[in-house]
C-alpha cells in the first residue's frame, strides 16, 4: 500500500480509502452493501432477503438454462460488488449422468438433453444429489375423473 492508508490508520471493522495524496477516509465495513441488481451475463444473483447483501454476506448464484455456474455461491466484497462468477454454455448431452460427469458442479434442476438416436431435444428434471446423482426424474401428473 502506498500513501496514508499504508500506515493502516483505521480501526477494526473499518476500511481505508485514499482521498488524495495525503488524506484518507475510514469507512465502516458493516455498512457496505452489494448491488442486488448486479448484471451477470447469462445468470443472476439471488438473495433470500433484502438485508442479505452486506459485506461478506453470501448469495446464491444461478445461471440461465443451458449454462453452468463456475460456483453456486458468491460473497459481497468491500467494493460493493459480488464476488466474480461466470456462466458457461453447456454442451447438450444425452442424459443426466453424462451432464454430472462432464459438469461436476451441476445441481438439481431442469436440463435440455439430446436423445442420441433420434436427435430430439427434451427438457428433463435431473437429480444430481441422491445416491451419487445423475438421475433423470420423471414427474407424473394424476388425472382423476369422477363419474
Amino acid at each position: 500500500m502506498v500513501g496514508s492508508c499504508s500506515s493502516r490508520p483505521c480501526q477494526a471493522h473499518k476500511m481505508c480509502h485514499q482521498s488524495g495524496k495525503s488524506s484518507y477516509v475510514c469507512e465502516d465495513i458493516s455498512l457496505l452493501t452489494c448491488n442486488i441488481d448486479q448484471q451477470i451475463e447469462n445468470g443472476k444473483i439471488l438473495t433470500n432477503a433484502p438485508d442479505e447483501n452486506k459485506f461478506l454476506d453470501k448469495a446464491m448464484f444461478q445461471c440461465d438454462n443451458g449454462y453452468i455456474a463456475s460456483q453456486h455461491e458468491v460473497k459481497c466484497k468491500a467494493s460493493g460488488e459480488w464476488q466474480a462468477a461466470t456462466c458457461t454454455e453447456m454442451e447438450r448431452l444425452s442424459d443426466c449422468k453424462e451432464i454430472l460427469d462432464k459438469y461436476p458442479t451441476a445441481r438439481n434442476g431442469l436440463y435440455e438433453i439430446e436423445l442420441w438416436k433420434s436427435g430430439q431435444i427434451l427438457t428433463v428434471n435431473c437429480d444430481m444429489e441422491t445416491a451419487d446423482g445423475g438421475w433423470t426424474v420423471t414427474m407424473t401428473t394424476s388425472l382423476y375423473i369422477s363419474i
